[in-house]
């Protein structure tokens, strides 16, 4: 079977706790040089400081440009408007997953402007916040979402969008229960997708909301059902099948339902049927997605069969695609690995295969089987799985090597891998961005598979 990657390898693995040697806090470039200098100008500072923040609220933040020392790398200025002089703690720009240290911004003597420039490969899409002490930023949307990182004796942050950004989207946050927002910037060279462009005009598909119950697990949870432009239950037949986890993410941030809408106009991929199965809250997702099996039992015995019938699904596990982020994408792994002759296709999201070796050595959360995830494909019998999976370089090495090493084990063992790896983090703005290529990588015609 073929093996279909394209990577690039960081220099040298970060180690855990530290942010991405490829995210560098570096001194201002051409442009934060250039206007830091005007605004020190005792004749036209001042006048100069209210042309400064006009002008970036009509252009937006952050400020972008590439390095003029290294075309491949940008020059990413983050700017926040607050009071002049020292303050402790300072405000800050905080990343998500692979760069989310607290970057304390500085302040540009005499002014309220407070900058930082950060160094980023030109093609990264990534999202951010901002970030002040608790209470400093009357912002109702304002998040605490990681306080327990604060050093003793400091007060916890909490975080909020730019309000200068380009770019703002909802994200649904399970620690909290409920809808967030996170800004989110992209490089000169970040890939494009027609399929992430607005679609007006074209026939749009229909979402149904239901609640999924479990004798099983003792629980239930609110799934939404996709059904493709022109679809009718009449005449439903052997439609492929995608079956999501993280149900709100990838319904608001990543807009899978948008994605499916325009791939399917385009003749991208065929008409399909998607179900976005709900994780419930923080405490479910971390015991259910990691390998539970009677998690995997439910949606095998419980979920599928009365969907499958009503919906006209097919049978042919080659066109029905279990996929997920992070615990999602492991899910989605380990899910068709027990269960092959109901999934023949995986597409993950910088899915979490360092787990069972963490959870093992740490005695934290449950295994995720037993043994390695690797170790689990390298010691059975080759099934009939496909894989599409990424990750970020700017992830911590304990996830971009456990996809790497995943990917070779799989190769190894002969499966069919199309394997990539983005410039981004850990988030649904990255992963939205190469969700298209992963779906047309198992569904597409490339990855089509003959029969029902």
């Amino acid at each position: 079977m073929a093996l279909c990657f394209s990577v690039v390898l960081l220099v040298s693995p970060v180690s855990f706790g530290q942010t991405s040697e490829l995210v560098v806090p570096v001194s201002p470039g051409p442009w934060a040089s250039g206007e830091i200098k005007s605004l020190a100008d005792p004749a036209t500072g001042a006048s100069h400081l209210d042309q400064f923040w006009q002008h970036l609220q009509e252009s937006g933040t952050p400020v972008i440009e590439r390095d003029p020392s290294d075309p491949a790398s940008m020059l990413v200025t983050f700017v926040v408007r607050g009071p002049s002089g020292y303050r402790n703690p300072v405000p800050a720009v905080h990343g998500t997953y692979g760069w989310h240290a607290l970057y304390p911004l500085e302040n540009v003597p005499n002014t309220d402007v407070w900058l930082k420039t950060i160094r980023f490969p030109s093609a990264t899409r990534s999202a951010y916040w901002l970030a002040w002490p608790r209470g400093r930023v009357a912002d109702p949307e304002a998040i605490d979402i990681f306080g327990v990182f604060a050093a003793p004796g400091t007060p916890a942050h909490e975080v909020y969008t730019d309000p200068l950004s380009r770019h703002s989207e909802p994200y649904f946050n399970t620690a909290t229960a409920g809808i967030s927002r996170y800004s989110w910037f992209e490089g000169p060279d970040a890939p494009r997708s027609p399929f992430l462009e607005p679609q007006p005009g074209n026939p749009r598909g229909m979402l149904e909301n239901r609640v999924a119950r479990s004798a099983l697990l003792g629980n239930e949870r609110d799934i939404t059902i996709y059904t493709p432009p022109g679809y009718r239950k009449d005449q439903a037949r052997d439609y492929p099948l995608l079956l999501v986890f993280d149900r709100d993410e990838y319904l608001t941030t990543v807009q899978v339902p948008a994605i499916l809408d325009a791939m399917i106009n385009a003749h991208a991929i065929p008409p399909l049927v998607a179900v976005f199965v709900d994780v419930i809250g923080y405490e479910e997702r971390g015991r259910e997605l990691p390998g539970d099996p009677t998690f995997q039992q439910f949606i095998k015995e419980e979920l599928l069969p009365p969907l499958d019938r009503e919906f006209g699904l097919t049978k042919n596990p080659a066109r029905r695609v279990a996929a997920g982020a992070s615990y999602g994408g492991l899910c989605a792994t380990l899910l068709a690995r027990r269960y092959p002759e109901t999934f023949g296709a995986v597409l993950s999201q910088s899915g979490s295969f360092w787990f069972s070796e963490f959870a093992r050595t740490s005695g934290a959360g449950r295994l995720a089987g037993s043994g390695d995830i690797s170790s689990l494909f390298a010691s059975g019998p080759r099934l009939p799985i496909r894989f599409s999976f990424d990750a970020g370089l700017l992830e911590r090495d304990f996830t971009l090597n456990g996809n790497r090493h995943l990917r070779d084990v799989l190769a190894a063992k002969g499966y069919a891998v199309n394997y990539s790896e983005f410039a981004g983090a850990h988030d649904w703005v990255a992963w939205r961005g190469d969700f298209p290529a992963r779906l047309a990588a198992l569904l597409g015609t490339a990855g089509r598979s003959p029969g029902p």
